[in-house]
């Protein structure tokens, strides 16, 4: 299965949420903010592929294990037979 222009909603870090201005997609190495993933429709991201996906947070996370969840949506790519 193919995707295309994924679109996080949020990510929230420890209970602390981060919206989608402060969200960055990286795939295949090439990152996309929010504004960039508006303009760019034909970035396809197989779901197989992991993709990396980053918080602005001031001064950064603290060490040692967190919990993290992403809630989004992805627009299927359509692939005529």
């Amino acid at each position: 299965m193919i995707y295309s222009s994924p679109r996080p909603g949020t990510v929230k870090v420890d209970g602390e949420t981060f919206n989608e201005k402060d969200i960055i997609w990286e795939i295949d190495g090439i990152e996309y903010t929010a504004d960039a993933r508006q303009d760019t429709r034909d970035v396809q991201w197989p779901i197989y592929m992991a993709a990396v996906i980053k918080v602005k947070k001031k001064g950064g996370l603290a060490a040692g294990e967190h919990e993290v969840s992403v809630a989004y949506r992805c627009i299927m790519s359509h692939r005529p037979q």
